[in-house]
């Protein structure tokens, strides 16, 4: 569990630098550099949220000098340790957003984490369920949008079953009272 806690803290690094960079960063070589790092992070078929919008010149830079205000490193609240039936470990990692978009710590994406050692990757990303928060209930009933999961397949692999919970490390308190209570029942 310590690699992978490792590795998303890495990755949050490595995203944060990237999208700053993006906005920020006049060398196109060095800007492409860091987006070439963040890219390992990630499984075939699957790429980050910061990408090369193309042409980075003055007017960009001017046009999204605001940008840069509203990124942060995303908080790692938790990581879950699945024994999936045919990719082995899986690990299912509660990540905020990197954008800024209020001043609590907030659920936003589930990225799946396989591999082991050094050959960790992201192989998919699902997204808070906007119909039910992530709680998977409207009303008290099943949330028809995510079917009761509270988690929306974004891209990359489907998940589908993860398996026995094997263990769960948790790393920081998300705000959301609801959110809270589903990160200390495990």
């Amino acid at each position: 569990m310590d690699a992978v806690v490792k590795f998303m803290r890495e990755f949050a690094e490595a995203e944060n630098d990237a999208a700053h960079a993006q906005y920020t960063e006049h060398d196109n070589a060095v800007f492409q550099r860091k987006l070439d790092h963040l890219k390992t992070f990630y499984g075939e078929g699957l790429a980050p949220d910061v990408n090369d919008p193309g042409k980075r010149d003055a007017a960009f830079f001017a046009e999204h000098e605001e940008a840069v205000g509203n990124l942060k490193r995303r908080i790692l609240f938790q990581i879950k340790r699945y024994e999936h039936p045919k990719l082995g470990d899986l690990y299912q990692c509660y990540v905020s957003n990197y954008l800024a978009l209020g001043p609590k710590a907030l659920y936003f994406a589930n990225l799946y984490v396989t591999g082991k050692g050094k050959d960790h990757q992201i192989i998919a990303n699902y997204g808070v369920c906007r119909a039910c928060g992530s709680l998977g209930k409207v009303d008290g009933k099943k949330c028809p949008d995510c079917k009761g999961e509270g988690w929306i397949w974004v891209r990359g692999a489907k998940i589908g079953e993860r398996g026995k919970l094997i263990e769960t490390r948790k790393l920081h308190k998300p705000d959301r009272p609801e959110h809270l209570a589903e990160y200390e029942a495990e």
